[in-house]
């Protein structure tokens, strides 16, 4: 899913679902919007007094075009008393939103009615519909067709700044969620050792390029060989030196939580300098190959 940062005039929004956030509206205010109102006939303040829409936390109400608006639906979702906006009821409401339309291939969202500081808007906009767009689609063959291919987030031109910057971290933290979930519903006949470590490394990567600009984290061991069987040994290759020593295993301690959920107990492939500590010693016996290799296994 791409997410956009859109300065143009919410009545001429061309996408699929405009969704416009606003908080509770109370009797005799001025009604937000009033271009997209005019657009739409009068169908916002229609709603408003005849008390169809109020604007509570996760209300919604769905208007359908009758003039010439781009949009091919509207969809008003309350955030709650104006006061009491945080980032939480805009998460919310989103999320509300989202699963009220269907999964649209484009949608749009009007945040000038937002009110408090518009990255935070921007951010609970994204991770909101984000979340709530999730599907996990690894096993299905039509799994292109089911994504969202576009959210567009509608602002001033003198917010588009902070709210592009809200926008990208929204957009980071829904996906790293949407990960884990994806490693979490993988059935465990997918979800090896193997693959599981090499989500890992691929995460650590990725916050390690984000944080300091380029390179690969040292504290990611090599990859490991996948098990030949499960309910024999697992046999795991590693070149014994200072580095791997030295280094914390995070791929290890993966292999090992899955390992215990299969029955299968593993040895650390590596030795730590602490000689002062039994624990950290190579276990005895060991099988040691000519290259310097140790392969261990579940007794």
């Amino acid at each position: 899913m791409s997410v956009r940062i859109e300065t143009a005039a919410v009545e001429r929004c061309n996408a699929e679902v405009l969704v416009v956030p606003m908080p509770q509206w109370k009797k005799g205010a001025k009604v937000p919007h009033g271009k997209l109102d005019k657009a739409l006939g009068g169908q916002i303040t229609a709603a408003l007094q005849a008390g169809a829409f109020s604007g509570k936390v996760q209300e919604l109400r769905t208007l359908i075009p009758t003039t010439a608006l781009p949009a091919k639906r509207v969809i008003l979702c309350g955030l709650g008393p104006k006061d009491d906006v945080t980032e939480e009821c805009v998460r919310r409401a989103l999320a509300a939103a989202c699963k009220a339309v269907a999964r649209p291939r484009s949608a749009a969202v009007a945040l000038q009615a937002v009110p408090g500081d518009v990255a935070t808007a921007a951010e609970a906009a994204v991770v909101g519909w984000r979340l709530a767009s999730y599907k996990f689609t690894r096993f299905k063959s039509d799994a292109k067709k089911s994504k969202a291919t576009s959210l567009r987030l509608l602002v001033s031109a003198a917010r588009s700044a902070a709210a592009r910057r809200g926008a990208k971290v929204g957009d980071v933290v829904a996906a790293a969620a949407n990960n884990a979930r994806d490693l979490g519903n993988t059935p465990g006949n997918h979800m090896t050792p193997t693959e599981l470590a090499a989500a890992s490394t691929g995460a650590a990567t990725t916050l390690m390029t984000r944080t300091c600009g380029s390179g690969t984290p040292t504290t990611v061991a090599p990859r490991c060989q996948e098990p030949t069987n499960a309910s024999s040994k697992v046999h795991v290759n590693m070149p014994i030196s200072r580095e791997n020593a030295t280094a914390p295993c995070t791929k290890w301690l993966a292999l090992v939580a899955v390992a215990r959920r299969l029955g299968t107990r593993l040895d650390p492939p590596f030795s730590l300098p602490n000689a002062s500590n039994p624990l950290r010693k190579q276990r005895a016996g060991s099988p040691t190959t000519s290259s310097g290799t140790v392969c261990v296994g579940a007794s």
